[in-house]
């Protein structure tokens, strides 16, 4: 799993979290699929202090999950 380290919308986030988090994820979708980098899956999971998006190596059967849904619990 990779993080970034702060949010890089860090003071738009605070009054609009929902869309900007959305946006972020969105970006680095773009990112992944520009790069064609296939074997990552970017998510949403916020936590305090840090950015919304983490990326995550993906597993088998992982490219047909949402890019934002959560980690299957197994």
């Amino acid at each position: 799993m990779t993080a970034l380290g702060n949010c890089p919308f860090h003071s738009l986030a605070k009054r609009h979290t929902e869309m900007v988090c959305g946006m972020n994820l969105h970006l680095l979708n773009g990112l992944l699929e520009g790069l064609a980098a296939t074997g990552f899956t970017a998510r949403l999971e916020p936590t305090p202090g840090h950015c919304c998006v983490r990326l995550h190596a993906s597993c088998r059967g992982d490219d047909d999950r949402a890019p934002d849904a959560a980690p299957d619990r197994r």
